[in-house]
């Protein structure tokens, strides 16, 4: 009886660490609680995290940025230095019969979200495959795959 009163003391144990550990392992492969919540906000889900770089803005960046069709404004931010994270989403894009993967790429300046926008792997209308960040419910670049 003693043994078997361990036994469930330790998986009880053992199932409530695990539990605790999920926010933790999500911060530990490098996604941000504030990015995680901000995008889940618009319907979407992080998978993982791909690249996180500075960037500094310069004119040329936000005319390339303004270019592609993603509706950012980070005028307010000429000449300063911006992280900008990128994330693979949990949703992919079907298209011509093909899972695309579909990507969001976040700007902050220090714990500050100043702007984002999402990309995928296909060219869109505008041949970048840069997209404004939306709903997944007003979402209309592409039909989405079930996953």
């Amino acid at each position: 009886m003693y043994k078997l009163l361990l036994l469930i003391l330790s998986l009880l144990i053992f199932s409530s660490c695990s539990n605790a550990t999920m926010d933790e392992d999500k911060q530990s492969i490098g996604i941000q609680k504030h990015h995680a919540s901000f995008i889940s906000a618009y319907g979407w889900a992080i998978q993982e995290l791909s690249s996180t770089e500075k960037i500094k803005v310069y004119p040329l960046t936000l005319e390339i940025i303004q270019s592609s069709g993603a509706n950012i404004g980070l005028h307010d931010y000429l000449g300063q230095e911006l992280t900008k994270t990128s994330y693979t989403l949990s949703e992919t894009c079907s298209h011509f019969h093909e899972d695309e993967r579909l990507f969001v790429d976040i700007y902050g300046l220090e714990s500050e979200i100043v702007g984002a926008h999402m990309s995928a792997n296909i060219m869109n209308m505008n041949g970048t495959g840069i997209l404004s960040l939306t709903t997944k419910e007003n979402f209309t670049y592409c039909e989405l795959a079930s996953n």
